[in-house]
């Protein structure tokens, strides 16, 4: 029986491996690299996405 863990597109590190989720992900300072996993110890690779939005009003009609 083969486990999927959902490591794409995720809100914190998942390891590929072992399926732990890294709840201090933010604290990694650069958006693409390598590490070990703190749960199994394997390595994995990672990219983090950016996404930015706007908001826009009228003058002194904020939302």
């Amino acid at each position: 029986m083969s486990e999927t863990i959902d490591h794409e597109g995720t809100r914190n590190l998942v390891c590929p491996w072992c399926g732990y989720e890294d709840l201090d992900s933010w604290e990694y300072h650069h958006n693409s690299g390598d590490d070990m996993c703190k749960n199994c110890g394997k390595p994995f690779g990672y990219e983090r996405d950016v996404s930015v939005s706007y908001t826009t009003w009228k003058p002194g009609v904020k939302v």
